[in-house]
């Protein structure tokens, strides 16, 4: 969308803006879509909100966005599980009865 929230030709974006910056900038040709496929891989490793880049990226749901950048998702703790079962733990502890997670398992 422009500035008129007009949508863009793309074919015009294509040639008189995509083109020339790129060879301006000397990276190689690519298609402009996979500029979305960048800002996803570098985004989401960064913490970036799913919500935010699904709406960036057009997706109709965060969902869509998971299913396809799921692999850069991080693990955070790095041990796969554990924060979950520690989170049970302090739960338990919390006063919570013992078998709330039973149900689940």
């Amino acid at each position: 969308m422009d500035a008129k929230q007009q949508a863009v030709n793309r074919e015009f974006f294509r040639m008189k803006v995509w083109e020339p910056v790129l060879r301006r900038s000397g990276v190689r040709y690519r298609p402009p879509y996979q500029m979305g496929h960048t800002f996803a891989t570098l985004a989401i490793p960064a913490g970036e909100n799913i919500n935010r880049v699904a709406r960036m990226l057009g997706h109709k749901s965060p969902v869509v966005t998971l299913e396809k950048y799921n692999r850069f998702v991080p693990n955070l703790t790095r041990e796969n599980g554990k924060a979950l079962l520690q989170a049970a733990e302090k739960a338990k502890r919390s006063g919570l009865p013992a078998n709330f997670l039973e149900e689940y398992q």
